[in-house]
């Protein structure tokens, strides 16, 4: 036993998860001891949080939210309330509640996100406050946002990937995608040289830090790019998207990735905001998380304020675009194309 046996096991979780992502690795077992928490499902109650926060900084990104309050569960039993995980409050004076979820999708398929009794008491805690209430769920990589009545019409289910139309993400958050015309590849350059003269603004952990990038159309090069450049975050956000195709190993430091598909396809917008947080490594050089970002944006929001990532991919797509790449903004998405997203 520990000296924390008495005290719930959510507030042991979040203590901790405050806490990880500045511990050396082999220093968060022994924390864990202490805390009283159970390994079999710390990893799965982790990535739920780190789920939340990578929802709060597709909000803040986005740029239409005034507050982005989250709601503190540690004294709900004293209403037995049943709150969300955020209020909203957007530039347009609209006030949101917001539960979020994730879950996998191995196929097209209609999948149970929660049950029709947790949507009613979610719905009636948001009613007291006089707020909309919606899902926010993350299905592999992709966000959707569904508001609750859809999801208790259909018995707390969503048909992956067709009920995307009835998603209110892009029109609540203002998004677009990005349309990638076929014959598109990305050529990506990385260096384990520990006496690189290059800052670590995109590192890999296999791979090493990134050096520089190619984008090609039909092998043609549009654009190559080093240090810190935007057309990064561009990099960053294909390889979650592409396949790879191949990796060459130049040398015993200098290793390329080269990711390309024969189709085009249709990149969410946020998914460039937060591409960032996928392709950095912290002091450990484990690959970053939502929450090692929230703490870096925590000391730096003057440098990086809601509209900067925005106006960055705006700029970069417009200067693809006068290229003849092909490469600009969608809006009016028709989700039931299957063969334009890629998971």
């Amino acid at each position: 036993m520990t000296d924390t046996d008495n005290i719930d096991d959510t507030e042991m979780l979040h203590a901790y998860f405050e806490a990880e992502h500045l511990l050396n690795p082999d220093d968060r077992p022994w924390l864990r001891w202490k805390l009283g928490l159970s390994v079999n499902d710390l990893d799965r109650r982790i990535r739920g949080l780190q789920v939340e926060y990578e929802f709060a900084l597709l909000a803040y990104y986005s740029g239409v939210c005034k507050h982005i309050q989250p709601l503190d569960e540690s004294l709900k039993f004293l209403t037995d309330s049943k709150p969300s995980d955020y209020l909203l409050k957007l530039n347009s004076g609209e006030t949101v509640m917001v539960e979020v979820k994730s879950k996998t999708c191995p196929d097209f398929s209609r999948i149970k996100i929660c049950g029709k009794n947790y949507i009613e008491k979610k719905m009636a805690f948001a009613e007291d406050f006089g707020s909309d209430l919606y899902f926010a769920i993350k299905f592999n990589q992709t966000w959707a946002l569904f508001e609750a009545q859809f999801l208790l019409d259909d018995n707390g289910h969503i048909k992956y990937v067709s009920d995307f139309n009835h998603s209110k993400l892009d029109q609540i958050f203002n998004l677009s995608h990005i349309h990638i015309p076929p014959m598109f590849r990305l050529s990506c350059v990385y260096s384990s040289d520990p006496n690189i003269d290059i800052p670590p603004t995109r590192s890999n952990p296999k791979y090493g830090i990134l050096t520089h990038c190619s984008f090609f159309l039909r092998d043609k090069m549009l654009v190559r790019c080093k240090g810190d450049d935007p057309f990064f975050y561009l990099a960053t956000a294909i390889e979650r998207y592409f396949n790879l195709l191949r990796t060459n190993k130049t040398s015993d430091t200098v290793t390329e990735t080269v990711w390309g598909l024969p189709s085009k396809i249709l990149i969410p917008e946020y998914l460039l905001f937060l591409s960032a947080i996928y392709n950095s490594t912290n002091d450990f050089g484990e690959l970053d998380s939502p929450r090692g970002m929230l703490s870096f944006l925590r000391d730096k929001l003057r440098e990086f304020p809601p509209d900067h990532m925005r106006t960055m991919v705006t700029e970069m797509i417009g200067k693809l675009n006068g290229l003849d790449s092909d490469i600009f903004f969608k809006s009016d998405v028709n989700y039931s194309d299957t063969d334009l997203f890629c998971e």
